[in-house]
């Protein structure tokens, strides 16, 4: 993980400028408290200052790391996204929640579950053609 307090330094008022402006925006698109976009803003700011070079793209995983400190995560992961600024490296969570399952299980069944579930999370292009599935459709299906 990343440990804030250790890291931090002034991000440089030109490479924070920009994504201030986006926050702006989606507090105003989303009709954000001023409250959660003051604090959005710090977060970015904080995100960026513990960058070894002060810029963005930063790492969805490192911004994470706001939660120690009481900050909250999905605003500054929304800044960071629409500014197109964010790496997003975190596991989606329905990765988690399949290998759980599927894992113990004697292969080859764990094998062939295994390619279902990459072609209902992705879809496929190859006959027979499928669009990639919600969450909660390949949570059924697999039940």
């Amino acid at each position: 993980g990343v440990d804030l307090r250790v890291r931090m330094r002034i991000a440089h008022p030109d490479d924070v400028a920009p994504l201030e402006a986006v926050a702006r925006e989606l507090a105003s698109a989303g009709k954000w408290s001023a409250r959660q976009r003051k604090d959005a803003i710090i977060g970015v700011r904080i995100m960026l200052g513990i960058q070894d070079d002060g810029r963005a793209p930063i790492r969805a995983s490192e911004v994470e790391a706001l939660r120690d400190i009481d900050m909250a995560v999905w605003s500054v992961i929304e800044v960071l996204a629409a500014a197109g600024a964010l790496i997003e490296d975190r596991t989606p969570s329905i990765d988690a929640w399949f290998h759980e399952r599927v894992d113990p299980l004697p292969e080859p069944m764990a094998s062939e579950l295994r390619t279902w579930f990459e072609v209902m999370k992705n879809g496929s292009s190859a006959p027979p053609r499928l669009r990639p599935r919600q969450e909660h459709t390949i949570r059924l299906q697999f039940a």
